[in-house]
């Protein structure tokens, strides 16, 4: 510093820049120079930088989602629905056939059964029950059938209390079954298939049904059916539709309805040679005129089934429609139809909501011009109150008032302690000094506090090390202390200090919790098995542990020199003594920790420890209550 001394450093110098009244020496002053007199402001002020930023950005984003969206519902229009209805035809496909699945599955596992001989046709009692366990699992399958071609069948049904029932018929009494099981067997077709559906006049009502038939040597010995009525398919229809807004049909070929929402076969003209109406005598208009004439040419798009028709009275509406043709030997055509007009509504709200979003927007330029005036006030005021602080002008330098908004609150809040702490400072030390502050910390006064205190340490550590080189020595440290760490702060911990080979750490502070005991013995568990684990490493060694718990003076310690944040007490010292204590009362364990009473005694039952009674521990004149935990 030349010959001047610390007083040096405040005394004028010749040859020094002044600025603001600061003497400042050669090229620093240059850069560290605050302006006595500020320059002329040629910059945008914060308001205006802040209305002009929100302004635009929400005028570029009102133009460029106001055209894509115009653009998006002009060019789509026909398009949203029919990728609409193309999702709703696959998801009811897929419903429809989830929901006859299970009479496909009641079929193949009693027909399989049968096939490989774990049912025989004699043993009826048997038949039954498999037939009534499958039946039980699936409440959409009316009933079950093992036909004999000796003339006799074996009938599982749902009764109208719900409860499973069975019967023995004759099937070549009833006309429609007969021809059923006739074509079954002159068919000499072995795969399943969903035959024609039959009308059962003792019941006034229409089924489907699922036959596998049962072939021996390529004779026919019986078949396994399931049957679904027709009004149950036509009630899942109906409540599919709610679900997906639009009406939902199954076509037997072409001109029979197979299922329709609310069908019922009662108010219908059915019989045995006509089992399902044709498509004018459901009473919907709509589904009535889906072959009208020149449909083809109408054709919504080249990959999807569908067309629109033009209806007298109703307006226009969408068909779509898939053909189901496995195991069916005539095809089942599934489908839906929507109006129209359902697209029409839908742009219609869109522009509405394009609408709304213009007048929203505008009014949004408007709060954004408000809500930067409002935000640049405090901010111009912070910015004024710091070149107040740039020179030292704090007495008559106002508080910051406080703000409704989080982060420019925070700022007003630490700039008036900041204020405040300068002011104190400049109170006894130089104002050059302190210009250069830059920040404050307040630390924690030592108090007393109840804690949780472990030490660790590896027995037989020094005699090893002298076995090991300088690098094998530090690999087996830093490895050890890694692993004490992770367990310690896992649980909450502090680590203290690594001493040599061991460890003190403490639980409860600086944050207070009211476990502290419970987290220091639970890391104990997870060091002593993580260190047990190592147990084949040649250079293993016995770890000893002590935890005890009772009252310590916590905070920072302050030197002239140095200020260390530390636990001191008794209950330091008692905790170290245990630890010293494992190698006496546990002198084989390859892991040894020992807990004060203390410490027990604020743990959660269930913890598997050891009463090792009353001992005299080094430098206590009482006698200390220990107990062991054990460590696998």
């Amino acid at each position: 510093m030349g010959g001047g001394g610390p007083a040096a450093l405040y005394q004028p110098l010749d040859g020094v820049l002044r600025v603001q009244g600061v003497a400042r020496p050669g090229k620093l002053a240059s850069k560290m120079a605050i302006r006595e007199e500020p320059l002329p402001s040629r910059k945008a002020p914060l308001a205006l930088v802040l209305a002009s930023a929100f302004g635009g950005l929400v005028v570029i984003a009102l133009v460029v989602v106001l055209g894509l969206s115009l653009w998006v519902a002009a060019r789509n229009t026909t398009e949203l629905l029919t990728e609409k209805g193309s999702l709703i035809l696959q998801l009811v496909t897929e419903r429809i056939r989830d929901h006859l699945a299970p009479a496909q599955a009641l079929v193949n596992s009693v027909g399989a059964q049968l096939e490989r001989g774990e049912l025989g046709l004699s043993d009826r009692t048997a038949l039954g029950s498999a037939l009534g366990y499958t039946l039980a699992a699936a409440p959409q399958v009316q009933g079950s059938v093992v036909i004999s071609p000796e003339g006799w069948m074996l009938s599982v049904f749902r009764g109208a209390d719900g409860q499973i029932a069975n019967a023995i018929e004759d099937w070549q009494g009833k006309p429609h079954i007969r021809a059923a099981v006739v074509e079954l067997m002159r068919s000499g077709d072995a795969r399943p298939v969903w035959g024609p559906p039959l009308y059962i006049a003792e019941t006034g009502s229409t089924i489907l049904n699922f036959a596998r038939p049962i072939y021996r040597d390529g004779r026919f010995v019986g078949a396994v059916v399931a049957t679904i009525a027709v009004e149950r398919l036509g009630a899942f229809l109906a409540e599919l539709g709610t679900e997906l807004n639009g009406r939902v049909f199954v076509l037997y070929g072409r001109d029979r309805v197979l299922a329709y929402p609310g069908m019922r076969a009662a108010e219908l003209d059915l019989s045995p040679e006509r089992p399902l109406p044709d498509r004018e005598e459901i009473g919907d208009p709509v589904l009535a005129a889906i072959w009208s004439e020149g449909f083809e040419e109408r054709s919504i798009r080249d990959d999807l089934s569908g067309h629109w028709e033009r209806i007298r009275g109703r307006g226009v509406y969408y068909y779509l429609y898939r053909e189901l043709s496995e195991d069916r030997r005539v095809p089942w055509l599934v489908g839906v139809y929507f109006r129209a007009q359902e697209v029409a509504d839908q742009l219609r709200r869109l522009r509405t909501a394009l609408g709304i979003a213009i007048l929203a927007v505008l009014a949004s330029l408007v709060a954004a011009i408000v809500l930067a005036r409002r935000m640049a006030r405090p901010i111009g005021r912070l910015a004024d109150a710091s070149m107040r602080v740039a020179a030292l002008d704090l007495e008559a330098l106002e508080p910051l008032p406080e703000s409704s908004i989080r982060e420019i609150d925070q700022a007003a809040r630490a700039f008036n302690g900041m204020v405040a702490a300068l002011r104190s400072f400049a109170r006894y030390v130089p104002r050059e000094l302190v210009r250069r502050l830059i920040r404050t910390g307040e630390g924690q006064c030592p108090e007393s506090r109840e804690l949780t205190v472990m030490f660790t340490d590896l027995a037989g550590f020094t005699a090893l090390s002298e076995t090991l080189d300088t690098a094998a020595v530090a690999d087996l440290v830093e490895r050890h202390f890694d692993m004490l760490g992770r367990c310690i702060e896992a649980e909450g911990g502090t680590v203290d200090k690594f001493m040599g080979d061991g460890v003190m750490a403490f639980w409860g502070a600086p944050g207070r919790v009211a476990d502290h005991a419970e987290r220091a013995v639970r890391a104990a568990r997870a060091i002593a098995i993580r260190h047990l684990a190592t147990g084949e490493d040649p250079t293993f060694l016995p770890l000893r542990i002590g935890i005890h718990t009772g009252e310590v003076i916590v905070g920072e310690i302050a030197t002239r020199v140095r200020t260390s944040y530390t636990v001191l007490g008794d209950a330091v010292n008692t905790a170290s003594r245990l630890q010293e204590l494992v190698r006496e009362l546990c002198p084989a364990a390859p892991v040894g920790i020992l807990l004060s009473e203390a410490t027990a005694d604020r743990l959660e039952p269930g913890w598997p420890l050891q009463d090792l009674g009353s001992r005299r521990v080094r430098g206590r004149q009482h006698r200390l209550h220990i107990f062991r935990l054990e460590a696998g």
